[in-house]
């Protein structure tokens, strides 16, 4: 998993006591793992759930952003990114939110 010079400078500018640093790490994990896994056809969604419930006791969702978000605030939703070819830096879309929803004192449900 590699962070973007972005996702880096906004963790740098931002005070350690505004940062939930468990629900950060548990985050990136989900990302590197659980989320990999689903998009690599490894694991179903159902059993992401699961381990998300073993796991963070929260369910993570990834959903799409609008276009007209990413249209209107290109500076937040759009990143140079070297794809294939190292040397020619492509501008691209950041398409994608994770977003952490509550976690169930009674664990998290198959439905999410």
């Amino acid at each position: 998993m590699i962070l973007h010079k972005k996702a880096k400078d906004l963790i740098r500018k931002t005070p350690t006591d505004e940062v939930d640093m468990k629900l950060l790490c548990n985050a990136l994990e989900f990302l590197a793992t659980e989320y990999r896994d689903v998009m690599e056809s490894q694991i179903t969604e159902d059993e992401k759930k699961r381990r998300c419930s073993e796991k963070y006791n929260r369910p993570f969702e990834v959903t799409p952003v609008a276009n007209t978000t990413i249209e209107f605030t290109p500076s937040e939703y759009k990143i140079k990114y070297n794809y294939g070819n190292k040397e020619k830096r492509l501008e691209c879309p950041l398409d994608l939110h994770l977003m952490p929803k509550t976690p169930s004192p009674y664990g998290v449900s198959p439905e999410g």
